[in-house]
């Protein structure tokens, strides 16, 4: 028995302890002699409620392995430990030791571990080197046993909270393994000044996408304009004229005030 991705759930299902998330379970069924490639056997399943697996006999001049898989997910097969069982193939000769014509004798239940629920933990936290239309942001992220992607370990989602209620996604920097906890920043640009944005990070991983259990805000800084001001300084023996901006030219004349006391 073992995990494997599905057509819609496309990361690594199997977590680091060995337990199967959402995606596929694999079930191989070896026999000790050749059998009779039936269509429909033999009958693999799993669950109180039986989930069947499809599956094909092992290509080869002797048929004597069986590959299926059946879906698993939260709905199927509870967190917690389930059993397989197989049983309905025939043998291609007759054996007059077995009954129910060359009848396969069912082996023992093949038990797995589900963990269908558990997620990643996503924390964020205060954003910072805030700019004119930038951000830095800082999230903190614990696989809890699940990978989370090959390409990056999730996405930055900045949402403007008033109008036009733009969405801007950032994606972090991929995580090392399954298992080990990581700081992920990300400068986030191209927003707009003084708007206001929701944080959310969200990781993706086999059984949901996990994000952060509260929100947070950042407001984007303003930029600061004006005309140029021609300013006529006066200090010993010489006068200067400057073109400032209105902010910077305050400052040049309180500096400037400073230095004739």
């Amino acid at each position: 028995m073992t995990g494997k991705p599905s057509a819609t759930q496309t990361l690594d299902p199997v977590n680091s302890g060995g337990a199967l998330g959402t995606g596929l379970v694999e079930a191989t069924v070896t026999f000790s002699r050749d059998m009779n490639p039936e269509a429909t056997q033999p009958n693999v399943t799993y669950a109180s409620t039986p989930v069947p697996f499809t599956g094909a006999w092992n290509p080869g001049t002797h048929p004597n392995t069986w590959v299926g898989d059946a879906p698993i997910d939260s709905t199927l097969a509870s967190t917690g430990s389930h059993s397989a069982s197989a049983s309905g193939a025939h043998s291609c000769v007759p054996d007059p030791q077995l009954t129910l014509n060359n009848l396969m004798t069912p082996p023992s239940p093949q038990t797995f571990q589900a963990d269908t629920s558990s997620l990643p933990t996503v924390t964020i936290s205060a954003a910072d080197l805030i700019g004119a239309g930038s951000v830095r942001l800082h999230g903190h992220v614990v696989p809890n046993g699940w990978a989370t992607g090959t390409v990056h370990s999730g996405l930055f989602v900045l949402t403007n909270t008033a109008l036009p209620f733009d969405v801007h996604s950032y994606a972090t920097p991929p995580l090392g393994d399954k298992s080990t906890a990581a700081n992920v920043t990300v400068v986030a640009g191209g927003l707009d000044s003084s708007a206001t944005y929701s944080i959310h990070l969200n990781v993706p991983s086999v059984n949901a996408t996990a994000t952060e259990s509260t929100s947070d805000t950042v407001t984007i800084g303003s930029l600061v304009t004006g005309e140029p001001a021609v300013i006529a300084c006066s200090i010993p023996a010489r006068v200067c004229c400057i073109g400032l901006d209105l902010a910077s030219a305050a400052l040049y004349m309180a500096r400037l005030a400073g230095l004739r006391m």
